[in-house]
């Protein structure tokens, strides 16, 4: 390492994994997945309802049984249910992504929060380019620079008065015994005189 490079926060490290949060994350593909597939069986059998309707008032299903007609449907429009399992990675993966630009924020801000309960320093908070909730980044960090100023001002505070105590401390003990050069309390100076 160069011996002037600025060091890593304890917590900030390289957001190379797009998966941070499966509470966030983990149910916000859940429900994707659930949208998706409700989504397609609903247009699925909206197009044969559209289909079996435009074929029965055309009188093109007299005698057809009901099994062939599905039947009928799903050989000609396979390729709509190909398009759209095609189409999975393409969706999960983008939402993997999007959600990342607000879990990994996330992530972030609840390692400052630790650090702070434990009374440790504290960093500003600093979120790449495109991440989200760049608002609560700004507010958080004036948040980080109140706590810091009044985590420092208490820190010096306790040294001052440390040091204070050792110096009385130094002082009691170094006065235990009177020495010839010591001046005289005052009383006794006042029954010397009289």
């Amino acid at each position: 390492m160069f011996p002037f490079a600025p060091k890593q926060p304890k917590h900030q490290h390289p957001r190379n994994k797009f998966f941070v949060s499966r509470e966030i994350q983990g149910r916000l593909t859940l429900r994707l997945a659930i949208y998706w597939f409700i989504y397609h069986v609903a247009l699925w059998h909206a197009l044969f309802a559209f289909r079996y309707i435009e074929q029965r008032l055309s009188g093109q299903l007299v005698g057809k049984p009901f099994r062939e007609l599905y039947g009928d449907f799903v050989l000609q429009y396979y390729p709509l249910i190909l398009c759209a399992v095609a189409m999975v990675p393409v969706f999960f993966f983008d939402l993997i992504r999007l959600t990342h630009r607000v879990a990994g924020p996330l992530v972030q801000f609840r390692h400052r929060l630790n650090d702070m309960i434990a009374g440790a320093e504290c960093r500003r908070v600093r979120l790449r380019k495109g991440d989200l909730l760049t608002e609560l980044e700004a507010s958080f960090n004036e948040y980080i620079d109140v706590y810091e100023r009044r985590r420092l001002a208490r820190l010096a505070q306790a040294t001052m008065a440390e040091h204070d105590a050792d110096l009385l401390q130094a002082t009691v003990e170094n006065h235990d015994e009177p020495s010839v050069d010591s001046p005289l309390p005052t009383a006794e100076v006042a029954e010397a005189t009289v």
